[in-house]
């Protein structure tokens, strides 16, 4: 996994170009994605995804899949078996998550 792990900024541009009601449509793909990651630094840059795409539908509704996978995805982003690297991102993702859905833990 040495030297694949995602650099957040990377796509800044594709989500400065999302509209937000599609961003929010996103939002149940891009934590089925978080979902289905076994790795921490794949777990890190889905989360990443995942609080960009929430960040970017400009609304606190909370999705039904994101509601009902609320604390798997929060236990998923505690990758403190990780790189330096990837903890932080990870963290950074969670922290942001709770903050804009005033939900913690």
């Amino acid at each position: 996994m040495e030297g694949e792990f995602w650099q957040p900024g990377n796509f800044d541009s594709l989500f400065e170009a999302l509209e937000p009601h599609v961003a929010f449509q996103l939002v149940p793909a891009a934590t089925l994605l978080l979902l289905e990651q076994t790795e921490p630094p794949r777990i890190a840059n889905a989360g990443w995804l995942l609080m960009n795409v929430v960040t970017r539908s400009g609304t606190t509704e909370l999705p039904p899949v994101l509601d009902n996978q609320w604390a798997t995805v929060m236990e998923l982003l505690d990758v403190a078996d990780s790189t330096e690297e990837a903890q932080r991102a990870a963290v950074i993702a969670r922290e942001s998550l709770a903050r804009w859905y005033r939900r913690y833990r």
